[in-house]
């Protein structure tokens, strides 16, 4: 919703409360010159969360820990898009066309290709992580789909052929 919208009452609201509830997030929001989020992700477990900010810095969050720091994943240009397993155990960012695989605290993840993942057209606009980590999908502007598969060179693709952009992507 932030992402989305971020006049949106309801996504302030939610920004305030995590806030209030964790005193390390507040110069991640803009706070004080500090560069504002501008992407958040989370595993459905509540046990990671993840923020990219304005300066494309992508950090990763343990929320149960309240002494716990915020690690640095990765640093680079904006951030389109940013996804986590159900269970936190894996992070996918997207810069651009390129999708980069992480653990929680930024080692690489076996059978995911080293120096990421990378589509033709259009820049990634979506991206979703399956339920056991093993399949990442990515929504692009050029209304395609790809979807790589741990332990397996390259991808599927498909054109949806809306001529739109894919704007959402999940695994059910």
């Amino acid at each position: 919703a932030y992402a989305t919208d971020k006049s949106s009452p309801d996504a302030q609201a939610a920004l305030i409360q995590t806030t209030q509830a964790d005193s390390r997030t507040t110069s991640f929001l803009g706070v004080d010159g500090d560069p504002a989020i501008t992407r958040l992700a989370s595993s459905s477990s509540g046990r990671l969360a993840v923020s990219a900010d304005a300066t494309g810095v992508v950090r990763s969050w343990h929320p149960a820990c309240a002494s716990c720091q915020p690690v640095t994943l990765s640093r680079g240009p904006a951030v389109n898009a940013l996804a986590v397993a159900p269970d936190g155990s894996l992070v996918a960012v997207a810069r651009g066309t390129s999708i980069a695989v992480t653990s929680p605290s930024g080692q690489l993840m076996r059978g995911w290709p080293a120096t990421g993942m990378h589509i033709i057209d259009g820049a990634v606009d979506a991206l979703a992580v399956d339920a056991d980590a093993s399949q990442i999908a990515v929504g692009t502007s050029h209304d395609e789909v790809y979807v790589w598969t741990r332990g397996r060179a390259g991808y599927q693709e498909a054109a949806i052929g809306t001529g739109a952009v894919v704007s959402a992507a999940v695994f059910l």
